[in-house]
């Protein structure tokens, strides 16, 4: 069974069962769209971040592997793969510590 139906299911049968739990159905499904909105406000200002940087050269060189990283830690909220660019960004990191 796919989460969607194990929510819809707990939910059902819990209400069915105690049909005064709804007050804290609605309330949890409040405060979770809350965290989801805080959560995207975040991300975005977190990609903003990495836009800038990485359009700006001067802040770009030296910083390839801080945007690997932010981009990592976004990437499972993304809707585009960011695989090959996160790649490139480590690659670029390997080659200048080969060269110290």
């Amino acid at each position: 069974m796919m989460d969607r139906e194990k929510i819809y299911f707990t939910v059902r049968d819990a209400l069915k069962d105690h049909p005064y739990l709804l007050k804290w159905v609605v309330l949890g499904m409040s405060d979770g769209m809350s965290l989801a909105v805080t959560q995207a406000k975040n991300d975005q200002c977190e990609w903003e971040v990495i836009a800038s940087m990485a359009m700006n050269k001067r802040l770009m060189d030296g910083n390839e592997l801080f945007l690997a990283e932010k981009i990592e830690e976004l990437r499972p909220r993304s809707s585009l793969k960011w695989d090959w660019c996160v790649d490139k960004l480590r690659s670029i990191v390997a080659k200048k510590q080969g060269k110290e």
